[in-house]
C-alpha cells in the first residue's frame, strides 16, 4: 500500500485495525497515522483537514496530487495555501532535517509540535503564523536555551529569540549555577571559602539563608561546527554562580524554588557522621526530584578527623547522576584541588552551558547585574530604559529577556503576578535573605508562627528593607506557599513555625487514604496547610498536621516525616466522605506534580482490618480490571476478605476509575455535563446555542475524569460557600462549561485554564472579593474560550455574567 486518499465524509480503516481518521458533521477533522500505516510513502490529504498527527511514519512526501517533485523529499509538506491549512501539526520520528518555508502559508495553524527532530535552522516564514498558540521545538540542535523553549505557549517569544540570534552578533552564555546543599554545620561554607581563597577561615559563621558568590573556570573550545560564524568569544571563561544554602531544617522548604536544571550540585557531608546522620538519600532524592538529571558530586568534609564511610557503590548504582565522590578537609585543604579540577570538567560538560544570547541581550544582562549590586530593586521603567539604550527595543524581546533572566536566577521578576510585578526587578539574594530572617526569627517562633505587621517591622528593621518594601517579602512567602493571611495585609501564619505538638483532639474519623514517599520534604504538608487554610477547623493546626472542615465532613491530615507518609482520615456522613477526600487528594496531587520524580505510592487503609498494611491503590485497580471481586489480607492472626469494588468506591466512583466518559465530566445526582460524544448517555443531556446545558439544583456531586479532576475542589468550594444564590448557580454552570472546554486544549494548556477557574473561585468565595484578582482570572478564561468558537461560548457568557454579578452589573 503506497498511497492513501482521504475522502470527505468517509471513515476508512487501515487493515481493519484502527481508524485513519474520523468525521464530525461533514468535515474531516483529524488525520492520525499510526504504526500500522508505516508503509505509506505518498499521502494525499482532504482540504478540510483540521489536525495532522504523524507518528512512526515513513512518509517522504505530503502534498496535493501533481504538486510533488524530487525537491519535496525529506520535507514535511509543500502545501498550497488554498488547499491544505490544518490548525495543528505534530511531527514525531523519524527525525527530519528541513522545515520548508511554505509552512508560513498555513494561516490557521495554532499548534506546531516538532520535538525530537534534527532542525538546525528555522524558516523566517514562521513569523507569518499569526494564529500560532503553541510551539514545541524541544530536542532540536537549534541552540535555544531550555528556559526559552519551555515557554511553549508563547511561540512569538521563542521565534523572536531565535531570529534575533540569527541576525546579529551573539555571545555564549557560559554561566551556570553550582549549588552546595547538605545538613547544617557540615562545612559547606568552609569548602567554598577554600575553593575561592585557597585557605581556611577559622572564624566562619553559619549561613543563615543563601549566600551567592562567583568563581570562574576555563571553558574548553568546542568544534566550530556547533556554532554559527558570528558567535563571539567561543573560547572563554565560564562563570559559576555558587549558591550556598543554609542547612537548618527550617530552610529546606524554600530550597525547591532555587534548585534548577542548569546546575551542578555538591552534596557536602560530615565525614565524622554516618550515612543516615548525613541524610544522604534524603538530599539525593531532593536533588533528583527538583532537577532531574543534573550531575552531583558528593564531598566528604572533615576527613582530617575521620575518613568518609558511605556505601559508594550502592549509591552510585541507585543514583547514576552521582559523577564523583571526594574526601576533603576544608581545614587542611586536602582534596580541594582535585575537587576544583573535577568541577571544571563537569561544568564544561553541562549541555546548555554554551547556549547563545544576542550580544545586545548579554549587554543588558551585564548592566542589570551591575545595577543589582547598587540596589536591591529596580523599577520596570528603569529596565525598559536600559533595554532601549542597548538596542533591545521591542516589547516582546524585553519580556522574553526578563523572563529568561528570572529563570536563570539572575533576577526575580514575576510577570504573571500583578502585585509582585509592580515591585519591578528584584535581587534574588535580597528576597531570600528577607524570607530567611522571618523564618529564623525567635520572636516569631515564640509567637507560634503568627506574624503581625509590627513584628515584620521589627524583624526587617534594616536599611536594605525599607518599610514600604517589607510586605513584598511576605507576598513572596505567600507565592511560595510559606504563609497565608489570617487578616489580609495585617496578620499572617507561617506553618513551619507552628508548635510540633498535636493538640488534644476528639476525632472519630475513619482512615481513608495515605501517601508513602521515597522521601518526604517537610514543605509538602506546609504547602498543603497554606492551600487549605480556609477549611481549617477551629484553629486545629500544628506543624505536621491539620483538621479541616469540608462541607459536612471533618478531615484529619497528618505528615509523619520519619515514616515518610501522609495519612488522611475522614469523619462525617458516609455518602459525602468521598467529596472531602477528593478535595484533599486534589491539593496533595497538585503539590506532588510540582516536584518532578517524587511519585509517592497511593495506599488505601482497610477499615475491617485495622492492623493490616494498607493496600496499594494501583494494585486494587488491577484486581478490579482483572474481575477479582475480593482479596484477602492478614490482620494480626486472622485473614480478612476485602470487597475490592466497595473499597475503591470509597475513593473514586466507578466511572471515574474507568475514565468514563472519555475523560468527560459527570455531575452525579443533580447535574450532568461534559464534552465529546453524548451517544448512549443520560437522555437529559443536551447541547444548544450555549454549547453545553447544565441544569438542576445546586449541590450535586461533581466527579471528573483524570484530565478534569482539577475542577473538583473548586466545585466543592462553590457548593459549600455562603454566597449569593444566583452567583452560586452561575459558578456551578461555569464549572461544567470549563470542564467541557479543557477537553479541546493540549494537556499543557489545561492547567492554565483550570488555574484561572480555581483562582476565580478562591477569590469570589471570600467575604470581600478583590476585583483586581477575580477580574484577571475571568479575563484569562474568556481569552482561552475565544479560541474555541461555539464550544467556548458558554464560558464567555457565564464568565461575563459572574463579573456582572460581582460588580453590580457594571462591566468595563
Amino acid at each position: 500500500m503506497s498511497e492513501v486518499k482521504i475522502i470527505k465524509n468517509i471513515q476508512e480503516k487501515i487493515w481493519g485495525r484502527k481508524e485513519l481518521f474520523f468525521c464530525i458533521e461533514t468535515e474531516a477533522f483529524l488525520l492520525r497515522l499510526i504504526e500500522n500505516a508505516s508503509r505509506i510513502q505518498h499521502l494525499e490529504i482532504n482540504p478540510n483537514l483540521w489536525e495532522v498527527k504523524l507518528n512512526n511514519y515513513s512518509i517522504k512526501e505530503i502534498g496535493i496530487p501533481g504538486s510533488l517533485d524530487d525537491d519535496s523529499i525529506d520535507k514535511i509538506f509543500s502545501p498550497r495555501q488554498y488547499w491544505f491549512n490544518p490548525k495543528s501539526i505534530f511531527i514525531r520520528m523519524p527525525p527530519l532535517t528541513i522545515l520548508p518555508s511554505e509552512i508560513g502559508s498555513l494561516s490557521q495553524l495554532q499548534t506546531l509540535r516538532l520535538r525530537n527532530n534534527k532542525f538546525q535552522t528555522l524558516p523566517q516564514e514562521l513569523l507569518n503564523l499569526s494564529h500560532l498558540k503553541e510551539l514545541d521545538l524541544d530536542n532540536n540542535p537549534l541552540h535555544i536555551p531550555p528556559e526559552i523553549l519551555s515557554r511553549k505557549f508563547e511561540p512569538q517569544n521563542i521565534l523572536n529569540y531565535y531570529f534575533t540570534i540569527t541576525k546579529g552578533k551573539k555571545k555564549s552564555l557560559s554561566e551556570i549555577k553550582i549549588l552546595f546543599v547538605g545538613q547544617g554545620s557540615v562545612g559547606k561554607t568552609s569548602i567554598i571559602y577554600q575553593i575561592l581563597n585557597g585557605q581556611f577561615n577559622q572564624n566562619q559563621i553559619k549561613t543563615d539563608g543563601i549566600s551567592i558568590s562567583q568563581w570562574h573556570v576555563n571553558g574548553y573550545e568546542k568544534p566550530e561546527s556547533e556554532y554559527q560564524s558570528e558567535t563571539i568569544n567561543s573560547r572563554s571563561e565560564i562563570r559559576l554562580n555558587i549558591w550556598d544554602f543554609g542547612g537548618q531544617e527550617i530552610m529546606h522548604a524554600t530550597h525547591q524554588f532555587f534548585l534548577t536544571k542548569r546546575s551542578l550540585y555538591l552534596l557536602v557531608l560530615d565525614s565524622r557522621l554516618t550515612q543516615e546522620e548525613n541524610r544522604v538519600e534524603y538530599w539525593l532524592k531532593i536533588i533528583q526530584s527538583f532537577s532531574e538529571e543534573s550531575p552531583v558530586l558528593i564531598v566528604g568534609n572533615k576527613t582530617d578527623q575521620h575518613p568518609l564511610d558511605i556505601d559508594r557503590t550502592g549509591l552510585q548504582k541507585k543514583y547514576p547522576n552521582i559523577v564523583g565522590i571526594f574526601e576533603t578537609s576544608a581545614a587542611t585543604g586536602a582534596g580541594i584541588e582535585e575537587l576544583k579540577a573535577t568541577i571544571a570538567v563537569q561544568v564544561n560538560n553541562l549541555p546548555h552551558v554554551r547556549d547563545l544570547l544576542p550580544e545586545t541581550w548579554f549587554t543588558v544582562k551585564t548592566k542589570l547585574e551591575g545595577l543589582g549590586r547598587e540596589s536591591n530593586f529596580i523599577t520596570h521603567d528603569k529596565y525598559i530604559e536600559l533595554c532601549a539604550e542597548n538596542e533591545v527595543s521591542d516589547e516582546t524581546s524585553q519580556r522574553t529577556l526578563i523572563g529568561f533572566l528570572h529563570d536563570l536566577g539572575v533576577v526575580l521578576h514575576f510577570q504573571d503576578d500583578p502585585r509582585l510585578e509592580a515591585l519591578g526587578i528584584l535581587n534574588p539574594q535580597w528576597v531570600t535573605n528577607g524570607v530567611y530572617k522571618i523564618l529564623n526569627s525567635h520572636t516569631l517562633f515564640q509567637n507560634k508562627g503568627v506574624l503581625t505587621v509590627a513584628m515584620l517591622d521589627e524583624i526587617l528593621n534594616l536599611p536594605e528593607y525599607p518599610r514600604g518594601k517589607r510586605l513584598f517579602i511576605v507576598d513572596m512567602m505567600k507565592k511560595f506557599e510559606l504563609c497565608y493571611d489570617i487578616e489580609p495585609d495585617k496578620t499572617f501564619l507561617v506553618p513551619d513555625l507552628l508548635p510540633k505538638d498535636q493538640p488534644d483532639l476528639k476525632f472519630n474519623g475513619i482512615p481513608a487514604f495515605e501517601y508513602a514517599y521515597p522521601v518526604l520534604p517537610s514543605s509538602i504538608i506546609t504547602r498543603f496547610i497554606v492551600r487549605m487554610n480556609q477549611h481549617i477547623d477551629d484553629g486545629f493546626v500544628w506543624r505536621t498536621g491539620v483538621v479541616l472542615k469540608i462541607g459536612q465532613n471533618a478531615a484529619l491530615v497528618k505528615a509523619d516525616i520519619e515514616d515518610k507518609k501522609i495519612t488522611i482520615a475522614i469523619d462525617g456522613l458516609e455518602h459525602t466522605r468521598r467529596d472531602a477526600l477528593s478535595a484533599i487528594r486534589y491539593q496533595l496531587d497538585e503539590i506532588h506534580a510540582s516536584i518532578k520524580g517524587l511519585n509517592p505510592e497511593k495506599r488505601v487503609p482497610i477499615r475491617e482490618a485495622p492492623n493490616a498494611e494498607p493496600l496499594e491503590y494501583e494494585y486494587l485497580l488491577m484486581l478490579e480490571r482483572a474481575g477479582d471481586e475480593t482479596c484477602r489480607v492478614k490482620d494480626g492472626s486472622r485473614l480478612v476478605t476485602v470487597n475490592v469494588h466497595q473499597l475503591l468506591s470509597g475513593i473514586e466512583s466507578e466511572s471515574q476509575r474507568r475514565n468514563v466518559p472519555d475523560g468527560g465530566v459527570i455531575i452525579h445526582g443533580d447535574v450532568y455535563t461534559g464534552g465529546g460524544d453524548f451517544s448512549g448517555r443520560d437522555k437529559s443531556i443536551s447541547t444548544g446555542d450555549r454549547g453545553v446545558v447544565v441544569s438542576g439544583k445546586v449541590g450535586g456531586h461533581l466527579i471528573a475524569g483524570d484530565e478534569n479532576q482539577v475542577i473538583q475542589d473548586s466545585y466543592n468550594k462553590i457548593t459549600s460557600a455562603e454566597i449569593d444564590p444566583e452567583l452560586k448557580q452561575t459558578l456551578t454552570e461555569l464549572a461544567g462549561a470549563v470542564s467541557a472546554i479543557i477537553q479541546a486544549f493540549p494537556e499543557e494548556q489545561n492547567s492554565k485554564v483550570t488555574k484561572n477557574f480555581n483562582r476565580l473561585v478562591e477569590e469570589v468565595t471570600q467575604p470581600e472579593p478583590d476585583e483586581k484578582w477575580y477580574s484577571v482570572s475571568i479575563e484569562g478564561l474568556i481569552k482561552a474560550a475565544e479560541n474555541l468558537d461555539k464550544l467556548g461560548a458558554p464560558v464567555i457568557s457565564l464568565s461575563k455574567k459572574v463579573l456582572s454579578l460581582l460588580t453590580g452589573g457594571v462591566i468595563e
